[in-house]
């Protein structure tokens, strides 16, 4: 199941759909206009707003969490490749998990500081 498809009203076809228009995140699909959105996907007025509606939950729900992918992670911090496939491993993570920044701060820090 695609993220996307966590929205009420999206299916695999208007998930696919969304992509297609550039809606790729719940933040876009959120501050997004009815009409642009129901001409765009080609859908009624009353689904696009519930796709809006729903969208916007999701945003709240997610709240300042600034989500970041290991590989993303790895380039911001500058860390070399033995080192992040460890931390990686450590993590149980791929390549494009997506992690809490904040959290996988305190993650980075943690495995740094463990014994091996």
């Amino acid at each position: 199941m695609d993220k996307l498809e966590v929205l009420e009203g999206v299916g695999e076809a208007t998930s696919i759909k969304l992509k297609e228009a550039e809606y790729d995140t719940f933040d876009k699909i959120a501050k997004t206009k009815v009409e642009d959105l129901s001409s765009k996907l080609g859908v009624n007025k009353e689904l696009a707003i519930k796709i809006i509606e729903s969208a916007k939950k999701e945003v709240k729900n997610l709240g300042s969490k600034e989500l970041i992918t290991l590989e993303n992670f790895k380039i911001k911090k500058g860390i070399l490749n033995h080192v992040y496939n460890g931390f990686k491993t450590y993590l149980k993570g791929k390549n494009d998990s997506k992690f809490d920044l904040k959290e996988l701060d305190i993650k980075y820090k943690e495995f740094l500081n463990k014994k091996i």
